[in-house]
């Protein structure tokens, strides 16, 4: 596998090849000042024997740090993994400082998935900044919604369950938050003729959570450098609200990086991705197998007046299911 990327300005190239038991090789470069140079290179030696691993002269690297790096390097971890298990001395900084940037910027597929949307919207909502981007983006999306407020509702906890919490063997803190008397939520300031009104979570449409749910990507990716990975972007959402939020996202942001999976196919119809081709993969299923084959929107030679669109529906590129005959027969 081979990935480009930057951190703080500063390009790096890396190679890594592996099997299920441990990493065969990987090397990392980098560009500290234009110009490429080796940040470490390691190859695989043998089971149970400490990996053979050269580091750029570039990183003025101690001998004894140099030493702490192997002793401490797994066969099946990476050489960058070290930073998060052992404490060096401070010319190990040039690897701190990549792998803290790595860990603070590029997050899980769909987020890092720990907050709920309530928590979300709250923490937001304490940021004059990110408030008022979650706002506009809501004004924007014609949901008819001006704004949210953080509200505390009040929770009914029947007296069984909370006589079968109080007997779990759990933490107090666990139990503290179960049977809490109010629960934190948001209401939403909605738009009429006849004025606004408050609409509670809750009653909110599948197609808006979403869309509230990855603005908080979008915030980050336009306010800071991140790579971010969604997964079915457009499920549950308007064509139009995708291509807005695309939109956004490419005119608004300058050092990170989106990468989405999606059925819509729509997109291919898209100005912006018919001349960008190189930036769409088609996934097509093995006949033989449950793995994927990949092709690059500009490997087919289609020339440039044709529709990537047009060209998949008529399945020049692939990538797409053999249904079979409507008619079922359920007879024997």
């Amino acid at each position: 596998m081979h990935v480009s990327f930057y951190a703080n300005g500063i390009r790096y190239d890396y190679d890594v090849r592996f099997n299920e038991k441990c990493i065969l090789n990987e090397v990392l470069y980098y560009y500290p000042n234009k110009s490429k140079a080796l940040f470490y290179e390691r190859s695989f030696v043998g089971e149970n024997i400490q990996a053979d691993i050269k580091f750029g002269p570039s990183l003025n690297l101690l001998l004894e740090t140099q030493g702490s790096i192997k002793e401490n390097t797994l066969n099946n971890h990476s050489v960058l993994s070290v930073c998060r298990k052992t404490a060096l001395k401070e010319d190990i900084a040039p690897f701190n400082i990549l792998h803290r940037w790595i860990m603070d910027n590029y997050h899980d597929v769909d987020g890092d998935g720990e907050k709920g949307i309530v928590e979300i919207l709250k923490n937001a909502y304490n940021i004059p900044r990110k408030r008022k981007f979650y706002n506009t983006m809501l004004q924007k999306a014609d949901l008819n919604i001006m704004e949210y407020l953080p509200v505390v509702e009040d929770r009914f906890v029947p007296a069984e369950y909370r006589e079968r919490i109080q007997k779990e063997n759990i933490p107090s803190e666990m139990k503290e938050t179960l049977l809490k008397p109010t629960a934190d939520s948001v209401d939403f300031v909605n738009h009429s003729a006849d004025g606004n009104f408050n609409v509670p979570f809750n009653w909110q449409s599948k197609g808006t959570m979403k869309y509230v749910r990855i603005l908080d990507a979008l915030y980050d990716m336009i306010s800071e450098s991140h790579v971010y990975y969604l997964d079915e972007l457009g499920e549950d959402l308007h064509n139009d609200l995708l291509y807005y939020y695309l939109n956004v996202f490419i005119f608004n942001s300058d050092k990170s990086q989106l990468i989405i999976t999606s059925q819509e196919t729509t997109l291919l119809s898209q100005d912006l991705i018919n001349e960008n081709r190189g930036v769409v993969w088609f996934v097509e299923k093995n006949k033989e197998t449950a793995s994927s084959e990949y092709s690059r929107g500009d490997s087919f030679g289609l020339h440039k007046n044709l529709s990537l669109y047009n060209s998949y529906r008529i399945g020049r590129l692939g990538a797409k299911p053999e249904l079979g005959s409507i008619f079922i027969n359920l007879e024997d």
